[in-house]
């Protein structure tokens, strides 16, 4: 019995890292699109487009992005569960387990993407509010 108990909660401990490193990840990726965008958005305030519709744009460009992967991201990783345990699971061991979804941690995961999301574009909608007019023509004359 203890084996079990040991077993369930390293299950437990690598899903909780699993869910760091994916959110790590999505905060690390989102930010730096945000950033990188930054300077594309010079010609626009070039044309007349005010800092406050810039942000917009910005923050519109990221959650759209997160939200994109967030809907893909899901039913590919039940896809993807259900390959392991009706296909690899079958051909490994020669037994199957029945595939439960549990609603509660799809919530509790997509509340940590849509967090990760919020502190990714904070940061850079930062910087934009902070952001001269001449230095952001600067950041956009530098890009290849």
């Amino acid at each position: 019995m203890q084996v079990f108990e040991r077993t369930f909660a390293a299950t437990a401990a690598l899903n909780s890292l699993t869910l760091a490193v994916a959110g790590v990840a999505l905060f690390i990726s989102l930010l730096t699109q945000s950033q990188s965008r930054l300077g594309q958005l010079a010609p626009l305030w070039a044309l007349g487009v005010t800092r406050r519709q810039l942000m917009l744009l910005n923050l519109g460009q990221t959650w759209l992005l997160a939200v994109l992967t967030l809907v893909l991201a899901l039913p590919l990783g039940i896809a993807l569960a259900w390959c392991l345990d009706a296909v690899i699971n079958v051909q490994a061991f020669g037994w199957r387990l029945p595939l439960r979804i549990f609603p509660l941690q799809l919530l509790q995961l997509m509340g940590l993407a849509l967090l990760a999301t919020l502190l990714a574009s904070a940061w850079p909608l930062y910087s934009l509010y902070r952001t001269q007019p001449a230095d952001l023509l600067r950041t956009f004359a530098h890009e290849d």
